[in-house]
């Protein structure tokens, strides 16, 4: 039900640009009627009536296919984090071909920037660099029992390693035993280690299992003084700029000025694209009475 427009962004040599009109693509939905499994498709698994716990349960509400073929089924929550994981570190485009039905698209990386997807078994995904997928390749294949399979050269499916119903596991970390368990409450576990924390479980062995905790990264939070509008402009938002004196000073990535407002008079000023010249990332520094204020960051983009 959402609609999406699109232009064209040209830049020409010397620096000035423009954008063509914008142009309205209809969707014409794929006739689903006659969609049946036939097999795997792209790695995932297919509908198995006789595995009522399988990733087509019935009970799930959205469905996904790739090429015509029906791959997986999702609650809305698991849906969510999945169109998330494929919006957020991945080419790969999902569209919707039905009410509650959603079309997966694989992207070819561009050439020079190639990036491995990763899929997962609990429908999430990794986008890795070359050197960083031969290291994760590595670690699976010498460091647990889960397997990769391609489904094309650039995308790959992480199959993970069931265990017999009467193994016994013993679960590590950092090489001191935490517990052990049967198989099947060692399953149990991992669901919950996947579902409700950030860390993760790997099986390095028939009887083995380690855990590794998540270590987070700075996330980057946009300024509420300088920062992007919803059309793409750089909006410098001051409320009190007549209780104060403000100077804002703009710098590329690599830490070079590109110009600098000594003195801001209105409560919210917009700044043109073409004062930066190109789109990417750009600091700048926010004074208040000569004392600095805020060190950030935003970005431009193209459209």
């Amino acid at each position: 039900g959402v609609r999406n427009y699109y232009r064209i962004f040209y830049v020409r040599k010397g620096g000035s640009w423009f954008f063509t009109k914008s142009q309205y693509v209809q969707l014409v939905p794929l006739s689903l009627q006659e969609n049946k499994p036939s097999g795997e498709m792209a790695g995932l698994p297919t509908v198995n009536k006789e595995n009522p716990s399988s990733a087509l349960n019935a009970k799930k509400d959205i469905s996904l296919y790739i090429k015509k073929v029906l791959a997986y089924r999702f609650t809305e929550s698991e849906y969510q984090a999945f169109r998330d994981s494929i919006n957020h570190q991945t080419n790969d485009g999902l569209s919707r071909i039905g009410k509650n039905s959603i079309l997966l698209r694989a992207e070819r990386p561009r050439s020079g920037k190639e990036r491995f997807i990763i899929y997962f078994s609990d429908l999430t995904s990794l986008a890795l660099s070359k050197q960083a997928y031969q290291k994760f390749k590595d670690s699976i294949q010498k460091g647990s029992m889960d397997t990769l399979s391609n489904i094309d050269p650039w995308h790959i499916q992480l199959r993970r390693y069931r265990l017999p119903s009467d193994e016994t596991v013993k679960i590590y970390r950092n090489d001191s035993l935490l517990m052990e368990m049967t198989a099947g409450k060692y399953r149990k576990f991992g669901d919950s280690i996947r579902t409700k924390t950030k860390d993760t479980l790997l099986l390095t062995s028939f009887d083995k299992a380690e855990i590794r905790v998540y270590k987070p990264v700075y996330v980057w939070k946009p300024s509420p003084y300088v920062f992007t509008n919803s059309n793409g402009y750089v909006t410098i938002l001051l409320p009190k700029v007549k209780q104060h004196r403000y100077q804002v000073i703009f710098f590329e990535a690599d830490g070079t000025e590109i110009f600098r407002i000594k003195s801001v008079h209105e409560p919210e000023l917009i700044l043109d694209k073409t004062d930066f010249m190109h789109a990417g990332w750009f600091h700048f520094e926010l004074y208040e009475d000569d004392k600095l204020k805020e060190k950030n960051k935003f970005q431009l983009t193209r459209n």
